[in-house]
């Protein structure tokens, strides 16, 4: 077979070529177009040839045809919708958020398991036991227990005092001055009298020597052996024993207040005389400021009485410690008789006292070398030690008060007394005045 020609092939080049010249300068950019209302090939070169302006404009219309409208959009938003993208997205944020939270759960789990162990750690450093926190508890476990018996001991002390200003029956002084100070030399006479007294001159009130009572000479009128040196007596008014504590205070309290009674009790003709009535006024007028001046002793009495008795072997043994003989010990927990004889039933030994218990609570304690030792201790013990002395202190503040509103009322009670005289003196001199021509 004879090979094309050269000019054969040169001559199909030249064709081809023109056809893509044709191509490029039509409007055929497609297989056929559109034009003069007409559908014809674009070979044949029927419609008016476009610009290039036209041509990208067909092209992106075509683009936008047949790939977006007709490919993309058909076959995926007209037949599934947008149910595969939200599905993309929602697994998407799920798994993000699946992430996050697994971090913040970790954080939160690794937080409160920090916070955990370092509670623990504190309640290890803070929470240990003291021995000086259970001093403060034991030592006050009686406290408040002997507080509410005080009242009761200082309303007795109060009526046996009243009973005899005002003469009541079955009383030391109740038909008058005589009686009173007949039963007071007896008592004397009886209890207290020391014959060496008066350089030996008390022979005929005094009883042999053969009888003599221990320690309970002039105890009637001693008030630092009877009271001020003992911190515990053994006192109870509101039992039906009598101890020698209750009568030595007794006739203590006598000897101090109201020694000069009435001669006699006024009767009722008396009463009803001319003056009866105002001279009864003002006899009840001077039993009123004796009770005033006499409610500080009792108030004395009453602190140091016997208490209930809950922190008795505590306070034993923190006065052991301290170095106190069974002696000294006796006057601070037991309030027994001192002396050689003591009367079973009568003597016997009571509980500590008010007195005493806030002696060890806000004195005794603080000289003990062991609790300066203590205070090394953790820095929550530290505080609660602190704490514990200013709740002992605020009592002690309220005993103060106390004692300060009875002050007031004796510097009120004599005031009153001041200006009753001064009162007197003007009412003279006023008379004295009116009476001259």
């Amino acid at each position: 077979m004879k090979k094309p020609s050269r000019k054969f092939g040169n001559i199909l080049l030249a064709a081809l070529v023109g056809v893509m010249v044709l191509m490029s300068s039509g409007d055929a950019y497609a297989w056929k177009c559109k034009c003069c209302n007409c559908i014809c090939p674009w070979f044949l070169n029927c419609c008016k040839k476009p610009s290039t302006k036209n041509i990208i404009e067909f092209a992106f219309d075509d683009y936008r045809t047949f790939f977006i409208m007709d490919s993309f959009y058909k076959d995926q938003f007209e037949k599934e919708g947008l149910q595969p993208m939200a599905d993309q997205w929602r697994d998407f944020f799920t798994t993000h958020a699946m992430m996050v939270g697994a971090f913040l759960d970790g954080y939160a789990a690794d937080a409160a398991q920090a916070n955990v162990q370092s509670l623990n750690a504190n309640t290890i450093r803070d929470y240990q036991v003291s021995d000086q926190i259970c001093k403060f508890g034991t030592l006050a476990r009686s406290l408040a227990g002997t507080d509410s018996r005080l009242s009761a001991q200082q309303m007795v002390m109060s009526e046996i005092a009243l009973a005899r200003n005002i003469g009541t029956v079955g009383g030391i002084a109740s038909s008058g001055r005589g009686q009173d100070n007949q039963n007071r030399l007896y008592g004397f006479m009886e209890y207290y009298c020391d014959g060496k007294d008066n350089n030996n001159g008390l022979g005929y009130f005094c009883k042999a020597a053969g009888s003599t009572r221990d320690v309970e000479y002039n105890r009637d009128i001693d008030f630092t052996r009877t009271i001020d040196d003992r911190s515990t007596l053994n006192v109870d008014l509101t039992n039906n024993t009598l101890s020698r504590d209750e009568k030595d205070v007794v006739f203590l309290g006598h000897m101090l207040y109201g020694h000069r009674q009435d001669t006699k009790r006024a009767r009722d003709a008396e009463i009803k005389a001319s003056g009866g009535a105002e001279k009864y006024l003002l006899t009840r007028s001077v039993a009123a400021r004796r009770s005033v001046a006499e409610n500080t002793y009792n108030a004395i009495v009453a602190m140091k009485a016997a208490g209930s008795g809950s922190s008795k072997a505590y306070i034993t043994a923190m006065l052991t410690s301290l170095g106190m003989s069974a002696k000294e010990i006796l006057k601070y927990t037991n309030g027994a008789y001192l002396g050689a004889t003591p009367y079973a039933g009568i003597d016997d030994a009571v509980s500590p006292s008010y007195y005493t218990q806030m002696e060890i609570l806000t004195k005794r304690l603080y000289q003990d070398p062991t609790f300066y030792a203590n205070l090394m201790d953790t820095k929550a013990n530290v505080k609660r030690t602190s704490t514990a002395m200013d709740g002992l202190s605020l009592a002690q503040d309220r005993d103060i008060f106390k004692s300060m509103a009875r002050s007031e009322m004796l510097l009120a009670l004599l005031l009153e007394l001041e200006s009753g005289k001064r009162s007197d003196e003007i009412s003279a001199q006023t008379s004295q005045i009116i009476g001259q021509p």
